[in-house]
This record gives C-alpha cells, structure tokens and sequence, in this order.
C-alpha cells in the first residue's frame, strides 16, 4: 500500500520538540535528534493500514463517518476529503455534546436554520430593517459553518477519523463514552493515546502528511462504497433472478395443470 520511504520523505516522522512529548507516546518514538521526537514508521506503516483495513469495514456494512479537524491546516481539507466521499465532518468547532447530546446540541441549532433558510426563501426577511436582516444573514452563516458537514447526519457517527487528538479531545471523549472507534493521526504530544482504538502515529503538523493521511482515508472509503454498490447490485440481480424463476415455475404448473384438466375432460 505504502511504505516507509515514502512516509519519511513527506515528514511523517516529525514528532514534537521533547518537553512537549507525552511520555505515554514513548513506544511510538524512535529516537531523539536536535531535541526532537523521531517518530518509528516502522510502527506506523502497520497502524495506518490497519486503521484503513478498519474504516473499510465500517463503510463495507454501511457505517458512516465523521471526520474531525478543526486546526487551519486540515480544515479545508477535512471538509474536500469528506463531501469527496459522501461522509460528513466538523471543521470548525466541535460543539461539546454532539455525540452525548446529540438532540440538544446538533438537532435544535439545526431546526433553527431550517426556519432561517425558509424565511429567506419565502422572502419573510424583506420585512426586516437593513440591520436586522444583516444580523439574521450573520446568524445564518454561523450556524451554516458549524452544522453543513454534519446536517445530514441524523443521529451518531460510526467511527471517527481525526486530525491531532489533543485539539479534539471533547471528540475523542464523546466518542470514546458511546463506544465510537476513532481513527487519529497522532502526534507525540496526545494525551491519552489509549483512548485511541486505532492510532496512526504521524506529524499532524504537516499540511502534506495531513494530506496523504486523508487521501488513503478517502481512498479506503470509496473502494468500500463502490463494493457495497456491487454487493447490492449482484444481490438484487439474484432476487430478480430468484422471483423470475419462481414465477416460471408458477406459469409452469399452471400450464401442467390446464393440459390435465383438458385430457381429463376428452377422456370423459
């Protein structure tokens, strides 16, 4: 799939300067240089795939994902990778409770901007002053940037994938409380690496190792909605067929049943 090499030329392995460093990382780092974590992608190269080997599964039996990266250098990327892969995400800011309190925190802010969008539609807003409407117009575009990756969500995720587990740690907690696997690209300065189910150590600095980690995320992704597709697709050939053959057995019979009585009714 990868290999190391290729990890090691995008900077996968730069970790944290060392006072920065969690200890609880320490298995995960292969040495120190200059003062800086070293990050051994000999240990990465097997997390990261089987991580991958993970969020397939999820999607194979038709989970769904929320990805999570609010930092400026995954943020734009977090919402491309997820609209390209039919999932959903938060790139902005993760209101706590989104998992816990789903109802509260995700479905009432949304209820609310439905309204908002249809009052724009039916052109109630023209009745407003200048000032309200561009107050209304400020509201709506907030609640617009929180809630457009996740509106279509309707109800929990089946898996997270996050970009640097310290900065989402609410994410990682709610998700953790639910029985949610998260999928991180980790640092060496995560907090709570076990709380991770599948940790992919890394850089979650770099704008190219951040990149390359959503690209196979998105890869794994699709390749499992295009076998669900064809999983679906054989199956329903197979029930057409199945019905086809049920109704020329039925048709068969029939006919069977009709030449009987007819030779019945001469033999009378």
């Amino acid at each position: 799939m990868f290999e190391i090499k290729e990890l090691f030329e995008l900077g996968f392995h730069y970790g944290h300067r060392k006072w920065r460093s969690n200890p609880k990382m320490n298995e995960f780092i292969f040495c120190e240089k200059w003062g800086i974590s070293i990050i051994d992608l000999s240990k990465t190269v097997p997390l990261f795939e089987k991580a991958l080997n993970a969020i397939y599964d999820c999607v194979r039996k038709g989970g769904k994902v929320l990805f999570v990266g609010t930092k400026h250098q995954a943020k734009d990327q977090i919402a491309k990778t997820a609209s390209e892969c039919h999932q959903f995400y938060v790139n902005k800011r993760w209101l706590g409770g989104t998992i816990t309190n789903n109802f509260s925190t995700i479905q009432l802010p949304l209820n609310k901007l439905t309204k908002m969008e249809k009052n724009e539609e039916s052109g109630y807003i023209n009745k407003f002053t200048k000032k309200e409407r561009l107050d209304f117009s400020k509201k709506k575009d907030k609640l617009l940037g929180l809630l457009q990756g996740i509106r279509n969500l309707h109800g929990n995720p089946n898996m997270l994938v996050v970009v640097d587990p310290k900065r989402e740690d609410i994410a990682v907690k709610e998700a953790r409380l639910h029985n949610i696997p998260v999928i991180a690209l980790a640092d060496t300065d995560t907090p709570e690496p076990s709380m991770i189910k599948y940790i992919v150590p890394g850089n979650d600095e770099g704008v190219k190792v951040i990149d390359f980690f959503l690209a196979r995320c998105q890869e794994a992704i699709n390749q499992a909605l295009l076998d669900l597709k064809e999983e679906q697709e054989s199956n329903q050939k197979k029930k057409e067929a199945k019905e086809e053959a049920k109704k020329e057995a039925a048709e068969e019979v029939k006919k069977e049943s009709s030449e009987n009585i007819e030779s019945s009714s001469k033999e009378n």
